[in-house]
C-alpha cells in the first residue's frame, strides 16, 4: 500500500519541484531543470551523511583484533588487543535534511515579500512540528520514526484554512511539511531522547536519515500535491 502512493508521488516529484520554483519567479525551462535535478539528488544523497558529533556511551573495553604480516612468502596472523570505546554517532543526512531544508529556506525567503504569507507559512510550520513530534516515536539501535502521511496531512489542512490561493499555498505546504516533519520528528525528539539512546547503546542516528527519510521527503511533496488537487 505505501509504496502504491510512494511511487506516484517519486514520478510526480521532477513537476511539483518545478512549480514550487515557477512560483518564485524563476522561468518555466529553468524549473524543470533544476527541479529535475534536486529530486535525484535528493535520492541518491539519502545514502550520505555528514557526521557532527560523536558521544562516548560506555566504558572503554578491550577487544582483540587480528593483522596478517607478510614474512617469507607467506600471512601470519598477529593478534593484538586495543582499547575501544562504545560511541554514539550523530550524523546530518544530505538528501533526507540539507536539500529539503535549503528548499524549505528558499521558500521562506520568498514569503518574506508577503508579510501575510510568510506569518502563515510559521504558523503551519509550527503547528505541523508539535504534531509531528507528539506523533513520532524514539526506538532505540533503530533511530526515530515517524508515521508517514502524518506530516503532510497536517501541512495541508493548516495551510487550506490559512491560505486561499494555490500560489502560496503551494510553498507554505511543501515548507511546513518538510521543515515541521524534520523538527517535530528528529530535532525536538532527539533532544527529548538523546539520554535513552546512550543508555540502550545505540550506535548511529542521522537526522533525515533512516526511519525518518520517507516522512520528510514524502510530507512536502505529498502536502503540495493535496493542496493543488484541492484548489482545483
Amino acid at each position: 500500500m505505501y509504496f502504491i502512493v510512494f511511487l506516484p508521488i517519486l514520478l510526480l516529484a521532477p513537476s511539483i519541484y518545478s512549480y514550487l520554483f515557477i512560483v518564485t519567479g524563476i522561468p518555466r525551462y529553468y524549473s524543470m531543470i533544476i527541479g529535475s535535478l534536486i529530486i535525484s539528488l535528493s535520492l541518491f544523497m539519502s545514502f550520505v551523511n555528514i557526521v557532527f558529533k560523536e558521544i562516548v556511551t560506555g566504558p572503554p573495553r578491550i577487544q582483540l583484533t587480528t593483522r596478517y604480516v607478510y614474512f617469507m612468502g607467506m600471512y601470519f596472523p598477529v593478534i593484538r588487543p586495543e582499547v575501544v570505546y562504545s560511541r554514539l554517532v550523530l550524523a546530518v543526512n544530505v538528501g533526507g535534511a540539507l536539500i529539503p531544508v535549503s528548499m524549505s529556506l528558499l521558500l521562506l525567503a520568498y514569503l518574506l515579500f508577503h508579510p501575510r504569507m510568510f506569518v502563515a507559512g510559521i504558523i503551519s510550520l509550527l503547528v505541523v512540528t508539535i504534531v509531528t513530534y507528539y506523533s513520532s516515536r524514539s526506538i532505540p539501535r533503530v533511530g526515530i520514526v515517524v508515521p508517514g502521511f502524518i506530516p503532510s496531512l497536517t501541512a495541508v489542512l493548516t495551510t487550506i484554512l490559512l491560505v486561499d490561493n494555490p500560489v502560496y499555498g503551494v510553498p507554505i505546504a511543501y515548507l511546513s511539511g518538510t521543515l515541521g516533519s524534520l523538527l517535530g520528528a528528529d530535532v525536538l525528539r532527539l533532544l527529548k531522547d538523546l539520554k535513552l539512546f546512550v543508555s540502550t547503546g545505540s550506535s548511529f542516528l542521522s537526522i533525515g536519515g533512516a526511519g525518518t527519510f520517507d516522512g520528510v521527503f514524502l510530507s512536502g511533496l505529498f502536502a503540495v500535491l493535496w493542496v493543488l488537487l484541492l484548489s482545483l
